[in-house]
């Protein structure tokens, strides 16, 4: 087939303009692409400067206000305990107390203590460390112990039962005898057994962040197994990083 003068003329206008379309729609996907690269690029900028300045307001919290710890198991309130980082005096919750915590929306103070944050622990985030618990004058007691007496229905029974058959002073007495002055002893030191649940918790707690470390929160916020109220972007982010930055930013401080 032969193209006429006229031909090859409307040939190469038709390639000019698909050339010079081509040109301007590549310009405009490129500046498209500019502000969405430009636009993504600042929105990370304002998230890591929320993040950070929500960090350090938590940070901030944690030492100088008093925050609340709870622990759930099977969608029940088992116990909990206020604590002010800079005092290291924790208060522990009693029943009357902790039925505060039953619903979604925490209190925003118990016996005139303000609380700033709610963290909100399920039991089975124990079950995945191995460490050790040290319950002072309960030396006897390993962790399997701890998180039974957590699960029982009446922790003051439960451990009588342990100290029955462990205490140097009672495991030679008549068991059931054994039991009942046990039970006396633990209920001149707490309120009730809720009380004593609490303090069974604290020391759970504290064990797992002295052996774990802090990685130990973030990771279980990370797996759903923890969480705070009021909602913290600081958590909502964490949800977002691999376990092996969180790991490696523990070990980064240590």
């Amino acid at each position: 087939m032969v193209f006429g003068l006229g031909g090859i003329i409307a040939v190469l206008v038709a390639l000019f303009v698909f050339t010079l379309v081509l040109f301007f729609v590549s310009r405009i996907l490129f500046r498209i692409m500019m502000l969405v690269t430009t636009i993504a690029f600042v929105v990370l900028i304002i998230m890591g400067i929320l993040v950070l300045k929500d960090a350090y307001a938590l940070s901030g919290e944690l030492q100088n206000s008093e925050n609340a710890f709870i622990l759930q198991n099977n969608n029940l309130t088992v116990a909990g305990f206020l604590i002010n980082m800079s005092s290291q005096k924790p208060m522990l919750l009693n029943s009357s107390q902790l039925a505060n915590f039953v619903n979604k929306t925490p209190p925003v103070s118990i016996m005139n203590e303000s609380i700033a944050n709610t963290f909100y622990i399920n039991l089975s985030a124990f079950t995945d460390y191995n460490f050790s618990v040290n319950f002072s004058g309960f030396e006897y007691l390993n962790k399997t112990d701890i998180i039974t007496i957590l699960e029982s229905a009446n922790a003051t029974d439960t451990i009588a039962g342990f100290m029955a058959s462990n205490d140097p002073q009672l495991k030679n007495i008549q068991m059931n005898y054994a039991k009942k002055l046990a039970a006396q002893q633990i209920q001149e030191q707490y309120n009730d057994s809720i009380e004593l649940k609490s303090q069974v918790f604290l020391l759970l707690f504290g064990s797992a962040v002295s052996n774990v470390g802090t990685k130990f929160i973030f990771l279980e916020a990370k797996d759903k197994k923890l969480f705070i109220e009021p909602a913290r972007i600081t958590f909502t982010f964490i949800n977002y990083l691999p376990d092996s930055i969180i790991t490696a930013s523990q070990e980064m401080k240590t």
